[in-house]
């Protein structure tokens, strides 16, 4: 590059780096992938799912924070002078004589006029340097379509996937245009189509690989990472919010979900589109008309027409769900090196001009960004792979897995609280505030592990630290001083209500409220049942009760009811009723162990009439199996299996109720259902199996047994009891 371009990219970068610059960790820690990174290059797992974000983004993102502690003035510094360089190389491939110095002008201003608050902050600015390295290759690849070009691309798309999935589409979108535009050698270059449609998603396996393996099923991007986003735009709100999906989508795909949404109400979904689109437009409108009207000019140009490509597909797959307006940050960028190429045209001359030794540069300069991120990427992938899938209910897995992490990193803090918040979901109180402790003694200036330490104390019946735990100071850049401060107050007012200061706990939790409350604002662009269904929120502080839901998740429900109870009488009106199901199930499990069947009887029915999740109704009617009472199970097992007709375990366990019944036909249908349902689950055969042979029907138990072990996976705890009974029998029957 020319000195006057690399001066003008340094100087811009270091005064613009400066202005606004976080004093704090802020800029790594806004969201909560240092937690996930953790966990992935840990092998540990979490109560959070470690598959909601792609892991180079989490990986990288503890890496910096955590490990290495790089200055987030000095990260910031770095990834906005890369930002200006790789529009530089971008820019230099329009063959223009101004479009290099016009394109660092422009990202200039765009890194100068910060569109919100967090505008810069470390995940946005490092997919900015994605995004343009992707989109000067492409530019690249379309000057000559060759297949080292079209490995090239491939690769980078790849390398993006693995820290954000906005590209997943991208390729047959691109493939399905260049056919459009040129039908005849598309057909010659098949085998360029083959990798680009394939060698993307082939760094994927290890993500899926993990996911697979803890979900058992195929996640190939972030798990559950665009709901909310999915349903606020099925609804047609152009800004999304933070809500449980389930208030709107129930147990069902939110996928699915959406789908039937947007075809019963198609208008609203259009309506929606065009106004996401509208507001992205209002973030940089003069970025927008200048980037159109470029890319009108220069429509005759490969180049062109690649970066236009890129930006549109970006712009139409943010607008297809609700957005926020940070999504748009790595397109301005992009769309800035599009709008250079227009004042470059008045510098063009009449005669062609010949390659500049910037355009010969270029591609060496977006080359060696990503060759850079192989081996971080790489080291991701790795740590997706070997990411253990433990069972959250299995304590003791879970017990090993922080042991061994441990053994391996003693001083690491992170570990170390990240195993108290285990044991204090896990109600091991004592252990909980050592491991708080240890952490504190590694990381003293970490004030969330201090707060976490505190609390375990106070739960021990020691609140004095908690209750001298002092505030953190808020600014407009803190979010997460914010969260710890707000976790501080319910924390508080909870130890109060414990000790019995209920007058200091009113004033905690309403310090709650009026945080939560000022949090819960969506601006922007909405329509009119987009203003109701943000006012409907609000007013059922519906997000409120999911925050208290989620601290307090580990605690006696006769506590969680005492606080919610608390914060009613202060305006907020819960629904209880989940709550009160769950303190009436413990009544009904204590009362059985005290063999007080008629009073666990009169709780069971009471538990019936409140609302609960299908697994908490499995466990009714399996306490009215251990009480006998087949009539009531029965009721309760038809009530489950008309809801999810497609469940094995509950036709398994209607069919054994009704033989205990003395409904001999029933219960044999209702268990083959089982079998057809799901025929490697194996409790419905060895039911069927047992009914079989007490009925003499010795030769179909034994053809029964032998398809169970052919369908069984390896590894099935009734696995050996199967083919016990099956030896059992042969060798009855060979007598």
């Amino acid at each position: 590059m020319r000195p006057t371009f690399v001066f003008l990219c340094l100087v811009g970068t270091l005064f613009f780096s400066r202005r606004e610059a976080p004093s704090s960790n802020e800029f790594y820690v806004a969201t909560s992938y240092v937690d996930l990174g953790e966990a992935l290059v840990h092998r540990v797992p979490l109560a959070e799912d470690v598959s909601h974000r792609l892991p180079f983004s989490t990986i990288l993102t503890a890496w910096l924070s955590n490990h290495r502690h790089i200055p987030p003035e000095s990260a910031r510094m770095f990834l906005r002078a890369l930002v200006l360089l790789l529009s530089l190389a971008c820019g230099s491939l329009f063959l223009s004589a101004g479009a290099p110095l016009f394109s660092a002008v422009f990202s200039l201003l765009v890194l100068w006029i910060p569109v919100v608050p967090f505008y810069g902050a470390f995940q946005e600015l490092f997919f900015s340097t994605l995004t343009l390295t992707l989109a000067g290759l492409l530019a690249w690849r379309s000057q000559n379509p060759s297949m080292p070009r079209t490995i090239l691309v491939s690769l980078c798309l790849g390398m993006s996937l693995t820290f954000r999935s906005v590209f997943a589409f991208f390729p047959p979108f691109l493939l399905l245009l260049e056919f459009i535009q040129d039908r005849r050698n598309f057909r010659r270059r098949w085998k360029q189509a083959v990798v680009l449609c394939v060698l993307p998603y082939l760094w994927l396996i290890p993500w899926i690989k993990m996911n697979w393996g803890l979900h058992h099923r195929f996640v190939a991007f972030e798990h559950q990472g665009a709901d909310m986003n999915i349903v606020a735009g099925a609804l047609g709100l152009v800004q999304g919010f933070s809500i449980n999906c389930k208030e709107f989508v129930g147990d069902g795909p939110v996928l699915a979900w959406a789908v039937r949404e947007v075809w019963s109400h198609p208008i609203r979904y259009v309506e929606g589109f065009f106004r996401r689109l509208a507001f992205a437009l209002s973030l940089q409108p003069w970025l927008f008309v200048f980037g159109i009207v470029s890319a009108w000019v220069y429509r005759k140009r490969p180049e062109c027409r690649a970066l236009f490509l890129l930006a549109g597909y970006i712009l139409v797959l943010y607008c297809s769900m609700a957005v926020v307006p940070r999504y748009f940050e790595p397109l301005w960028p992009l769309l800035a090196v599009l709008a250079a190429a227009l004042p470059a045209r008045l510098l063009e001359k009449d005669s062609p001009q010949a390659q500049s030794r910037e355009s010969r540069l270029a591609p060496g300069i977006l080359l060696s960004w990503p060759a850079l991120l192989l081996i971080p990427t790489f080291f991701a992938e790795a740590a997706g792979w070997s990411h253990p899938a433990i069972d959250p209910s299995d304590s003791v897995s879970k017990a090993k897995a922080f042991d061994a992490a441990i053994l391996r990193r003693p001083g690491e803090a992170w570990l170390w609280a990240a195993r108290g918040k285990d044991e204090l979901r896990g109600g091991k109180l004592a252990a909980a505030s050592s491991s708080f402790a240890q952490a504190v003694r590694l990381a003293p200036d970490d004030r969330g592990y201090a707060l976490d330490a505190a609390w375990a104390r106070a739960l021990q019946g020691f609140p004095e630290s908690l209750f001298a735990w002092p505030s953190i100071p808020e600014g407009p850049s803190t979010p997460t001083a914010r969260g710890i401060n707000l976790k501080a107050r319910l924390y508080k007012a909870v130890a109060c209500l414990r000790s019995g200061r209920r007058s200091q706990a009113r004033r905690h939790l309403q310090a709650f409220i009026k945080t939560h409350r000022s949090q819960t604002v969506i601006a922007g662009l909405e329509t009119d049942r987009g203003d109701a269904v943000i006012r409907t929120i609000v007013a059922s502080d519906k997000g409120l009760k999911d925050m208290i839901d989620g601290l307090m998740r580990a605690r006696p429900v006769s506590e969680r009811l005492l606080l919610l109870n608390a914060i009613s009488e202060l305006g907020p009106r819960f629904d209880l009723r989940a709550e009160q199901a769950e303190l009436l199930r413990g009544r009904v499990e204590q009362q059985m162990r005290l063999n007080k069947k008629d009073e666990a009887l009169r709780s069971l029915a009471k538990a019936e009439e409140l609302p609960m999740t299908a697994q908490e109704f499995h466990l009714i009617s399996l306490n009215y199996q251990d009480l006998h009472q087949y009539e009531r199970q029965c009721r309760v097992l038809h009530r489950l299996i008309k809801d999810h007709p497609r469940e094995a375990v509950f036709w398994s366990d209607l069919g054994i109720c009704l033989y205990r019944r003395g409904s001999r036909a029933p219960a044999i249908g209702a268990l083959r259902t089982a079998i057809r349902i799901d025929a490697r689950f194996l409790p419905p055969y060895a039911s069927l199996g047992a009914i079989y042979t007490a009925e003499g029907r010795s030769q179909e138990a034994l053809e029964l047994y032998d398809q169970a072990l052919r369908f069984a996976a390896k590894g099935d705890r009734l696995l050996a009891a199967v083919e016990n009974s099956r030896n059992i029998l042969r060798s009855q029957v060979l007598r």
